[in-house]
């Protein structure tokens, strides 16, 4: 009998040992993530009058505003993008991670990959907004949440097209939030590398690209 409860102590101890081993690392539960990068939230923090002034700097422009502020995967970013959030966890090597990330309140997809990697970089995600997002392997999911900051724009990272801006997220009358994801404003789009005008179809499916 002693022998046998000694088993079964054991078998629960690699049960929990193997149950464990998948969890999430960063962001931590429930943490506030920026959406800009330093510069950006530094220029567009400033008192109005003092934002003109640097933007009318030439050297500010060059040196500050127009110069990569990270680099994901070696690669510089470019300095018009959103900031990136790192997705960090932990389980067995050699395994196949699904990834998921979805608006908290209303359940929308924002983000999915299967990778063997154990982190993910995203972006385009809207400011002020909860989300949750989850890492399934072997069977075993684990979830997390983080909300993003309340500073805007929202800047978006389109392909081709730089400058995009999110003309929701303000606040507006009566204290409401604009709506986000709906209206655009961007650098001329005819200045895409690869093509010099956009169907309306073309244009339908960047935009969900980019959400």
């Amino acid at each position: 009998m002693k022998n046998l409860l000694l088993i079964t102590l054991s078998a629960l101890t690699i049960f929990s040992a193997s149950a464990a081993s998948l969890k999430t690392v960063s962001p931590a539960d429930a943490a506030v993530v920026p959406t800009l990068t330093d510069p950006q939230k530094a220029f567009v923090t400033m008192p109005l009058k003092e934002r003109r002034e640097k933007f009318r700097n030439k050297d500010y422009r060059k040196s500050v505003l127009a110069l990569p502020a990270e680099k994901v995967n070696g690669k510089e970013r470019k300095s018009w993008w959103p900031k990136t959030t790192r997705l960090e966890w932990d389980g067995p090597d050699g395994s196949e991670y699904t990834v998921k990330v979805c608006e908290a309140e209303t359940g929308k997809l924002a983000y999915e990959a299967t990778l063997k990697d154990k982190f993910t970089y995203i972006d385009n995600l809207k400011i002020a907004t909860g989300y949750k997002w989850t890492v399934t392997a072997g069977g075993e999911t684990v979830s997390s949440t983080f909300k993003t900051e309340d500073v805007v724009p929202r800047i978006i990272r389109f392909p081709g097209v730089p400058n995009v801006r999110d003309l929701g997220g303000y606040i507006g009358l009566n204290g409401k939030r604009v709506k986000q994801g709906m209206i655009y404003r961007s650098a001329a789009m005819n200045d895409h590398p690869k093509q010099t005008y956009y169907t309306k179809k073309e244009l339908f499916d960047l935009g969900r690209q980019a959400e």
